[in-house]
Formats: structure tokens, sequence, C-alpha cells
């Protein structure tokens, strides 16, 4: 239809089928409601279902009483199936009994009419009971959609559930494997760093195997460091990196990071120079984890400072706050990577300076770190090629240095005395015996729990370096079995594993031991537990 130039639809008429077995009343009733509707007819119950095959209607319009197949079977064959159900069905009779009407409006008659109506009488309710079915169609509709809706938020929860326990178990796999290979790791070094030991006692007759051994010595040092680094990183990702916190000296705590970055900073011919401002400063924090902290501000500024550059390290305090520098003349960071710089596994500094590989860890776990201090750690740099320099800030404590162990006598005692070095690596074995044999030690090898016993029994060992992970019999089992034989109480047993937590060191002591000593043990540590057993 067109109205003014504008093109429009008119909305088709409802369908409506009228049962009735009145020819003449039929005839006319589908002329007169012709106007509105189209309108389908019927003069039994039968024929209106086949109708209602081919046709749906909107509405039917019957007649109670009729011939072979009355209204009332009619509406029940409609109410029988799911696609005639929702058929609004109007009721018409003037000769039904009072129990056929009821009957009707059980099955579900939606309406009904007497006989003698009027023709407006029919057109209200055939109007009101069409608008009555598009208002529950529309309600159907909506719910079947708002169904529809909530189905699919709750397929699509479902899904990022199981896509988040995924992850969480993708994630903990991963810390495992990096748990994992960090004890894997160590397992090899432990020889080698036991054979630089060696070839370090035995190199100063010759200048060129004495600078061979101290530069392995370095690399060997920082191929530790990045070891312990992916360790800790899955004890941060973990929750499970522990602080052993008392109060310390920062100037102490410095001095360890200088001892520690020291050979790096050197064979980079780096100048460092150490600013101390204010003198005891204490804070509450765990040594051995601030000394990281700071050890990685210091490789990091020599890691991307041209050979021969600047490096300065200066404590001072600000209210109540101490403030640790470290000031690089290195390649400097891009104003827009300032943060990104203590994000894990970033590397934003420029590529420039050689040898700046990396992990992309030590900044992350030096904000961690600070961060589990009650600190914070921020970096500055004036651009590309102008330098760096990263700040620490730690609350100020109050009160006594507190010593963390007693020092140990100046000279071993132990000398000549039985070792048992007990582990199924053959080559760390080896290189250990053959180290202690040098400091003049005694020393017999086993390579499984099991052998270890024996030996305790036939050797006679007063010192066990025992390893952890062995076939047969663990170390623990063995530790423990062996503190049972009559002599076992007087031999002192040192853990010397891949296997540094906390949970660790609480199962090797709940199994007798008497120290704990990470792989690849330093000459200093292990000369440091044997003055400690040479005391007892």
């Amino acid at each position: 239809m067109h109205n003014d130039g504008v093109l429009t639809s008119i909305p088709p008429k409802p369908r409506i089928l009228l049962v009735e077995d009145d020819t003449l009343l039929r005839g006319h009733l589908a002329r007169v409601l012709s106007d509105e509707y189209i309108v389908d007819t019927a003069g039994n119950g039968k024929e209106a279902l086949e109708s209602v095959m081919r046709f749906p209607p909107a509405l039917v319009v019957t007649d109670i009483v009729m011939p072979e197949f009355d209204g009332i079977e009619l509406l029940k064959a409609l109410r029988s199936t799911q696609h005639t159900g929702m058929i609004p069905v109007l009721l018409i009779s003037g000769r039904a009994i009072h129990e056929q009407r009821i009957e009707g409006y059980k099955e579900g008659a939606d309406g009904y009419l007497a006989k003698p109506y009027t023709e407006n009488e029919l057109r209200a309710c055939i109007g009101s009971m069409l608008q009555s079915a598009r208002r529950r169609e529309e309600a159907a509709r909506r719910e079947a959609i708002e169904q529809t809706e909530q189905q699919a938020l709750a397929e699509r929860a479902a899904l990022l559930e199981s896509i988040t326990e995924q992850l969480r178990q993708a994630d903990q796999r991963k810390n495992e494997f990096l748990a994992i290979l960090a004890h894997e790791l160590r397992n090899p070094l432990a020889p080698l760093r036991n054979g630089l030991h060696i070839l370090k006692l035995r190199s100063d007759a010759d200048p060129t195997v004495s600078q061979t051994v101290s530069m392995m010595d370095r690399q060997m040092t920082h191929l530790v460091r990045l070891v312990d680094d992916l360790l800790d990183v899955s004890r941060i990702t973990r929750g499970k990196l522990e602080l052993r916190q008392r109060k310390v000296l920062l100037t102490e705590v410095l001095g360890h990071a200088v001892e520690s970055a020291r050979a790096f900073i050197e064979s980079h011919r780096h100048e460092l120079t150490v600013e101390i401002h204010a003198q005891n400063l204490l804070v509450d924090g765990d040594p051995d984890r601030l000394a990281q902290v700071f050890s990685n501000l210091l490789l990091n500024a020599a890691k991307y400072t041209e050979a021969g550059g600047h490096i300065t390290l200066s404590l001072d305090h600000e209210n109540d706050e101490a403030t640790i520098a470290v000031q690089d003349d290195g390649v400097g960071i891009p104003p827009h990577a300032l943060e990104q710089v203590f994000e894990m596994f970033s590397q934003v500094r420029s590529g420039e300076v050689r040898g700046a590989e990396g992990l992309g860890i030590g900044l992350s776990l030096v904000r961690t770190l600070v961060q589990m201090h009650c600190g914070t750690v921020c970096a500055f740099s004036d651009g590309p090629g102008r330098g760096a320099r990263f700040t620490v800030r730690l609350p100020l404590a109050e009160g006594p240095v507190t010593s963390a162990v007693t020092a140990p006598p100046a000279a071993a005692q132990n000398r000549g005395q039985r070792v048992l070095v007990v582990d199924d690596n053959t080559d760390a074995a080896a290189s250990l015996a053959l180290l202690l044999e040098m400091e003049d030690y005694e020393v017999c090898t086993a390579a499984d729990g099991e052998e270890a016993i024996e030996q305790a029994r036939t050797f006679g060992p007063q010192i066990i370096f025992m390893d952890l992970a062995m076939p047969r019999l663990d170390g623990l089992e063995a530790a423990r079995r062996i503190r049972a034989l009559p002599q076992g109480e007087r031999v002192r047993i040192v853990a010397l594993t891949g296997w540094g937590q906390e949970a660790d060191r609480q199962r090797t002591r709940d199994a007798g031991m008497d120290h704990h000593l990470i792989k690849p043990v330093s000459l200093d540590a292990l000369q440091n537990v044997l003055r400690t057993l040479g005391s007892c």
C-alpha cells in the first residue's frame, strides 16, 4: 500500500478455524468474520483436525454438540499433541449440558460463549482471545530467549571454569617443572663445582691454569645463581617463598651483596663505588634475601653497562626509611619501560651491551622480595644511553642486632676423621670424596641408602654427607636407620641435596640430620660445616 509516496506493509489477517455443523450458520459467520480474519470452516471435529494439520490457525471456534466427533473430543485431540496444544479454543453451544461445559474447561478450553450471541459478542471474544494468545506467545518467546541466554551464560561460565582449572593445572605443572628442573640442574653442577675446587687447590703453580679456573668458577657462580632464580620463581608463584627475619645492619647486608657480585663486576672491568652516608641503620628482614636484592641490582647494573663503566652503591636514610640506590652509567631505560623492567621474564633495556642476556627474572625477584619486606623499589633513567638508577626504600627498625648463628671456630679440629659420602651420582660422590681427601679426611663412598647403612656398620664414619633422592632407599630413611645403630647417635649426618625449601629442611631435621647443604655446595660452605662438626 502506498501512502504519500511511502510504501507501507499491511499485517496479515489472523487465521481462525470455525467448526459448526449448522451449514447456514457456518456460512453466515464465515462471511461476517472474513473482513478481519482468514476464516477456514469445518462441519465436525474430524474435518477440523484435518484442517488444523493443513493450515494451523491462530484460534479455533467450535460448537460443542456435533455429530460423530464433538467439540470436547476435538479439544482433547488438540491438547494431546505439542504441535496443536497451544492453539486457543473458544467453545460455543446452546444445547450442551452443564457437565459438558465443565469438562470443556477441564480439558483446557480458553473461553466459552453461549448461544444465542450477537456478532459483536463473538468478535469481542475472538479479539480478546487472540490478544491473550499473542501475549502468551510473546511471554513464552521472552522466556525461551531468557532460558537460551541463561543456558548460554551457564555454558560460558562452565567453559571459563573449565579453562580456569586447566590454567591452574598448567600453572601448577609449570611450577612443579621449574622446581624439578632446578633440582635436576643442581645434580650435574655439584661434581663440576667440586672439580673446580680441586683444580683451584692445585692451580697455584701455573698462573694460566689459575686464571682459567677463576674464570670457570665465576661462570659456575653465575649458573648457580640462574638456577636459584628459577627455583625462587617457582616458590613465589606458589606462595612458598619464606623469610627468616631478624634485625640486621644494612651495612652488613650490603657488604655481603658486594662480595657476591664483586667477581662479575670485576670481570667487566667496572669501577664500583660504595657510599655509606648513614651508619647503624637497622631493618627487620631476612639478611640472605636482602643481600640477594642488592646483589641482583648490582649484577643488573654491571650487565647493562659497557666494560669499564661506573657503578655506585649508596646508603642513606629519609624520615623513617632507609634508602639504598644502585646507579650505573650504562645503556639506560626508555621512559615507557620503567615499570615493565620489574615484570617477570621482561627485558627492556637496550641490546647494545654484549653478554647482557638473561632470564628476565632478577628484577622481578627484587620487587617481590622488597615488597615482602614492606618496602618499595623504583627505577629511573634519563633515557637510552644515559644510565639508570634503582632505589630501594625499607622501613627502619630499632633495637639491637640479632645474631643468626654463633661464629664458627677459627680452625677445623676434625681432619683425619672418617667421612662417608652417599650419592647415586657417581661423579658427585667421587669428586667430593677427592676434595675431602685433599683436606686430609679418610673417605668412603656409597651409591644408595642400603649401601650407606652397610658402610655405617663396617667403615664406622664419624661424618656422613647424605644425598636424599636415591634408588632402593632414600637418604631420609637411611639416616633414620643409621641413627638406630648402636654407634648411630655419635655420627654427624649432613644432608647434601638439590632440594632446599624449608619443608625439605624440616624433613631432614625430622630424620635426625645435623645440617642441610644445597648442591652445588661452595668450598666455604663445606669448610664451615666441617668446622662446626669439628667443634661438636
